[in-house]
């Protein structure tokens, strides 16, 4: 009901033109929000867009807005499964080394795969989870 009340005026029959669609979309992308079960307190611009696009595409259905399981749920979507391999090896040879440390060895061994970036918070996220 939430994600429907956020995207009520876009799906209701009401005609905006154009301008008042981006409009009423900046506002509701803007706004601060008491999201059910969730620390989050804003709503991205395009997850509006896929909320309406979602519920116009399944038949105007409130079913096709409730939260799905995640396909990546327990893995890293900043780290490659290469890049976390690497950083497990690296770790195992190096114990009592820095999340810095470690970031650094990885970039010297040229350990990482490309697009893939590490910071100390995604690795720390990435080594409790894997442990």
């Amino acid at each position: 009901m939430f994600r429907f009340g956020v995207i009520a005026d876009f799906v209701t029959g009401v005609k905006l033109d154009r301008g008042e669609k981006e409009r009423l979309l900046a506002d509701k992308y803007a706004r601060k929000w008491t999201i059910p079960y969730s620390n989050s307190r804003s709503i991205g611009r395009s997850t509006i867009r896929d909320w309406i696009s979602s519920y116009q595409n399944g038949g105007n259905r409130l079913e096709v807005l409730y939260p799905h399981e995640r396909a990546d749920k327990g893995k890293s979507r900043r780290i490659d499964d290469q890049t976390a391999t690497n950083l497990i090896c690296v770790r195992n040879q190096l114990p009592k080394a820095t999340v810095e440390v470690l970031i650094t060895v990885m970039i010297q061994r040229q350990l990482i795969s490309a697009g893939t970036w590490l910071n100390p918070t995604n690795v720390c996220v990435f080594y409790i989870s894997a442990v």
